[in-house]
């Protein structure tokens, strides 16, 4: 036995193993067993790749090549918005002139082609991890000239983790940037933000549990017979199946627009430094905004495989002629099921009455509390009672959240 702490988890996780053997003149068995539970913390930063703004015709100005290096996963909007903060005055509009007056000593160039993180986030996941393997293996050599034997393995391991995320949304997003600066004068081909402060900004916070259980099973039986002192026959079969299963909800709130949040940027060649002007220790600074959803997902993996082989040898160990044969068979399936969009109408989605499937639009998660008639710009669903809702009756109503 032994025990295990992983810093900074505070919890004391352990490990432990078993063997044993058995024989007598003619059989003999092996057999052993570990198991572990292993407490884990794994705290770092990460992003889905890096991006660029999509700058519009007036945000490019007398500039040339605009968009060059395509990326644009996020759009500076045409005027400042109510509430964008940095001191920006709502509905000043955000041209060239706007761009290069708020970022002193950069250029279209450069406000155009320059990385920022798409989803830089910081990332917790956390949990405890569970494992068995066992092994058996058993032995019968009833005479000299023949052997017979069984190898058999199993093995489970469960993982229970939580997986929680604080991202800065700038992929889909209208930050707005000033003060930039980059980390060379040529952004021909791109370049890297090193610093900024972003106006209009919104945080993204997902929190996700997962639960991945994972089996396995192998047997593999076989034999040989000296027939004579010049002919050797081999027999092997072997069988394994594993199955994998992963259960991972998701939800993901986030901070409103319109509140004056800002975000201090750096990136000096370590981890990028993402300061919120907002408190994101607060609940009561995350809701069901633009961008929150919610996810529910299962993915199922079956492996097998089968096979058989044998072998006659013929001749001394000098010299010798063999002649066999093998068969193997391997299959594999991977299958997803995801019900997100049910759920999201149930959870912040105002709880519609009735699900429509495509391509009707679904409702957007705003966390709506308001049953019986449909809200201000929430689906009517128009097709309702024909299609795939063929023989249903009566309007679609909302029985809030």
């Amino acid at each position: 036995m032994q025990g295990t702490k992983q810093s900074p988890e505070d919890r004391i996780g352990a490990r432990g193993s078993l063997i044993g053997s058995w024989r007598n003149d003619t059989f003999g068995i092996l057999a052993g067993v570990s198991a572990q539970r292993l407490f884990t913390d794994t705290r770092g930063f990460e992003t889905i790749g890096y991006t660029n703004p999509a700058l519009t015709a007036a945000q490019c100005g007398a500039a040339t090549g605009c968009n060059s290096t395509a990326g644009g996963n996020w759009t500076i909007p045409a005027t400042v918005p109510v509430g964008a903060g940095a001191g920006l005055v709502a509905g000043t509009p955000i041209d060239s002139a706007f761009l290069l007056a708020n970022n002193p000593g950069a250029t279209i160039q450069q406000i155009d082609n320059a990385l920022l993180p798409r989803l830089g986030r910081s990332t917790s996941i956390r949990g405890p991890r569970d494992r068995i393997n066992a092994i058996m293996s058993a032995e019968w050599q009833p005479t000299d000239t023949l052997h017979f034997y069984i190898d058999g393995l199993y093995g489970y391991k469960k993982n229970e983790l939580i997986r929680e995320n604080m991202a800065w949304i700038v992929r889909n997003g209208a930050i707005i940037p000033t003060n930039l600066t980059f980390d060379k004068a040529d952004c021909t081909v791109g370049c890297v933000v090193t610093g900024g402060t972003f106006a209009n900004a919104q945080f993204f916070n997902e929190f996700r549990p997962y639960t991945e259980t994972t089996k396995l099973f192998s047997i593999n039986p076989g034999g040989e017979w000296e027939i004579s002192d010049t002919l050797k026959l081999n027999l092997q079969a072997n069988y394994a199946r594993s199955t994998f299963h992963r259960e991972s909800p998701s939800v993901g709130m986030t901070t409103p627009l319109g509140v004056g949040n800002t975000v201090t940027y750096t990136n000096d060649g370590g981890i990028p430094s993402i300061v919120s002007g907002l408190d994101l220790n607060d609940p009561a600074n995350f809701g069901w905004n633009a961008g929150s959803r919610v996810n529910i997902s299962d993915e199922r993996r079956l492996n097998k495989s089968k096979g058989a082989r044998g072998d006659l040898t013929w001749g001394s160990k000098a010299l010798n002629l063999k002649v066999g044969g093998a068969f193997d068979d391997v299959f594999r399936r991977i299958r997803g099921y995801d019900n997100s969009q049910a759920w999201q109408n149930a959870v912040c989605g105002n709880n519609p009455s009735a699900f429509v499937s495509s391509p009707n639009s679904q409702p957007p998660c705003e966390g709506l509390n308001a049953p019986g008639t449909i809200p201000a710009g929430y689906p009517s669903y128009p097709g309702y009672g024909t299609g795939s809702t063929a023989g249903m009756t009566g309007p679609v109503s909302y029985g809030g959240r």
